[in-house]
Order: C-alpha cells, then structure tokens, then sequence
C-alpha cells in the first residue's frame, strides 16, 4: 500500500493497524526478504521487483483496499501524532488518503480530517518550494470540502482556498482560471479584508 518502498519506520507506526489481530511486521519482513520478495537497503524495504508490487496489490479485494487503506491511516495519525512524528510521515498519509479519493463515501468528520491533513501537505509542498506539489494538494484538498464549507469550515476553507492561490500563482506552469476561479471564491466568501 505504500509503493515500491518504504521506510521501516513507517512499517513500524503500523505494526498495530488491524488491533489484535495485527502481524508482527518485522517477522513478516524477515519471511518476505528470506523468500527474496522484498529486501532492507539501510532504512529502507521495497520490493525487489516491480510485478511482485503489483501482484501484492491486486491480491487485496477492492472491497477490501478502501478500509484496509482507512486503517492504516487511522494507525499512522495515532502512531505518529503521539509521537510527534506526523510532519515527517505527512506526504505518506495524504497518498493514502488520495488513494481512497474524496468520492469514497467518507463521514463529515473524515472529510475534514482529509481536508486538514492536504492543506498541512500544501504549506509544506509550498515551503519546500514545490509549487505544483502544493497545488494539487490543495484542489485534492478542496474536493473534501463540503458544499457549505464556508460556513461549516471557514478556516479549513480559507486555508486550502489561500493555498491554491498562492501554488497557481506561484507556479510558472500553473493553471490560470483555476487561479482566477479560487481567487473569486475567496472574495465571495471572505469574511473581512483582511482574508
């Protein structure tokens, strides 16, 4: 689920995703490694080809992926937030959750949680400078908003909207009208000047 690599330290911030019913992720990297599908360069385990990924990845249902996938993400905000680690694991979390996609029938409380955690990878992606990263961030970010976000979410709003602005804006190659279109937005539903 995470690609063709990982880090062992993320492998280790879900060693307990599935509750007790969780494997003892070392003894499973040992076995997969021992048989030659997966092998530990320094911090990293990736698979040691890539159809051995893609057959992995197919042998999960599709009924399966999305709350396996929810999971793992539960585990890692938990893990990490307690830990003080999640700006370091972020980009990994917000893949997860771009691969369940905001037409997931998700709850309110998740779609605000995905919300948030796209708007925290923008302002990094923009930090870094990696504007178009930033951008798509943010629209991905947007797509979790609700129709009444504005008034439900204002900041969260704000924030993901402000951030859009400032990766289009800022990237040479960005998209114009979408730049121009959130830019509108802000301004209907600013609440003062200064937003």
């Amino acid at each position: 689920c995470f690609g063709s690599q990982t880090e062992q330290r993320v492998l280790r911030l879900v060693a307990n995703y599935d509750g007790e019913r969780s494997v003892d992720i070392n003894a499973a990297i040992y076995v997969t490694m021992s048989i030659g599908l997966v092998e530990q360069a320094a911090h990293l385990v990736r698979f040691t080809h890539d159809m051995i990924q893609k057959a992995t990845i197919e042998s999960i249902c599709n009924e399966d992926l999305v709350p396996l996938l929810r999971k793992l993400i539960e585990s890692i905000l938990h893990s990490s937030s307690s830990a003080g680690e999640l700006g370091s694991v972020l980009f990994v979390v917000v893949d997860l959750v771009n691969r369940i996609g905001s037409d997931a029938k998700s709850s309110e409380q998740e779609r605000v949680t995905f919300a948030n955690l796209h708007l925290q990878a923008g302002l990094k992606a923009i930090a870094a400078p990696d504007f178009a990263g930033a951008a798509k961030y943010a629209e991905k970010g947007i797509a979790f908003l609700s129709d009444t976000c504005w008034e439900t979410d204002y900041e969260l709003s704000l924030g993901l909207y402000e951030t859009a602005v400032v990766s289009h804006f800022s990237n040479l190659t960005g998209d114009r009208d979408m730049l121009m279109n959130r830019m509108g937005a802000v301004f209907e539903f600013a609440k003062d000047f200064s937003d």
